[in-house]
């Protein structure tokens, strides 16, 4: 569900604990082109639908996050404003599409399950780069980084994600890296956005989904 309005923008914020559920539903929904077979047309169908399920937002906040980044010589504010994309955000494109599909193309496992152990806890990242971050002044971001501040909502999405995650992990094992990869990259992109941007906002959480999706889906191709 993509929120429409500034009522609905905050019951997602007061709801954000939740998101690793709907990464798991994201998952599930997207991997049904790999229930017919790993393919590169599936496998591009797959990508396609979970980019859809999530109306491009998190794609939108990687894309505009990796060029304010990537651009050294710009105000990296007013690249992140900038409505239009730069050679940055289209070899950025090319980078998440190209592991993503490759990743499925390459797995020793169910594709299926991968993109869902994935897409969760891609979703989950998000929510751990929230908490670990100050909110920024203003934008959708600083309402869902302020809502992951509650102590019991903390508690609660590692159990929802640690839950949602062992319903299709293969290992105790696998949990335990996703777990690591889903916390490296949220510190790493909290690093990033603090020392580029100054702050955190809606697209580097965004990024933080992509990067992590990327880094999941290319380690569970091989273990």
């Amino acid at each position: 569900m993509i929120p429409t309005g500034q009522g609905d923008i905050m019951k997602a914020a007061s709801g954000f604990y939740f998101v690793p559920v709907i990464g798991l539903l994201e998952g599930i929904i997207g991997g049904l082109p790999l229930l017919v077979g790993k393919t590169p047309l599936t496998a591009s169908l797959a990508i396609a639908l979970l980019s859809l399920i999530t109306g491009f937002n998190h794609i939108d906040g990687y894309l505009d996050f990796f060029e304010a980044v990537m651009s050294r010589g710009a105000d990296p504010v007013m690249v992140l404003k900038d409505k239009h994309r730069g050679s940055f955000a289209i070899a950025a494109g090319l980078i998440l599409f190209s592991i993503l599909i490759s990743s499925i193309l390459s797995s020793r496992v169910d594709p299926f399950i991968q993109l869902i152990e994935s897409s969760t806890s891609a979703a989950f990242s998000m929510y751990v780069l929230s908490l670990i971050s100050n909110p920024s002044h203003e934008g959708l971001g600083h309402l869902f980084i302020v809502a992951s501040k509650n102590k019991l909502k903390v508690i609660a999405s590692l159990m929802i994600y640690i839950t949602s995650i062992a319903l299709v992990s293969r290992s105790i094992v696998i949990l335990l890296i996703l777990m690591m990869e889903t916390t490296i990259a949220a510190f790493i992109v909290q690093f990033m956005a603090t020392k580029r941007i100054g702050f955190v906002n809606g697209d580097a959480i965004g990024f933080t989904y992509e990067l992590t999706l990327m880094i999941t889906m290319a380690t569970t191709a091989f273990i």
